[in-house]
């Protein structure tokens, strides 16, 4: 029964898990004050909102950049949107107008004139660890 067991959790120990790593690089910081907040989000998430993120990391900037890591991730799509906290908020700072004053990013570095962009613009798929840039303006 022993050997039994053994083997089981041998076996067990060596089959694929199917979860994987993302790790994130932002990159073009202007400065290394606050925090940077990085959300990930499902397809079924609401994207880009606070309450909708599937994960978070919040992030000390170094040489103005950052880099993060999710783990556990299953295979599918997801996206990513990248804040720079300066003020540790923990929220987009906008002026009175609605403009952005914080910099801010998304994966695929997927870019809109006067809103976020889209879940599909900024998806990608997770089939194996993976590593993204995103630059942040």
């Amino acid at each position: 029964m022993k050997l039994f067991l053994f083997s089981v959790i041998t076996l067990l120990a060596h089959l694929p898990s199917n979860l994987y790593k993302l790790k994130v690089e932002v990159i073009g910081l202007r400065s290394n004050k606050g925090q940077v907040m990085v959300a990930l989000y499902r397809e079924t998430d609401d994207f880009p909102t606070k309450k909708g993120r599937y994960k978070y990391l919040l992030l000390t900037p170094h040489n103005h950049m950052a880099t993060g890591l999710f783990e556990d991730l299953h295979a599918g799509k997801y996206a990513v949107a990248v804040i720079l906290d300066e003020n540790k908020s923990f929220d987009m700072d906008k002026n009175m107008f609605g403009f952005p004053l914080e910099q801010y990013g998304f994966s695929n570095n997927a870019r809109e004139q006067l809103s976020a962009p889209s879940f599909q613009k900024a998806a990608f798929e997770m089939h194996s660890d993976r590593k993204i840039q995103i630059k942040v303006e």
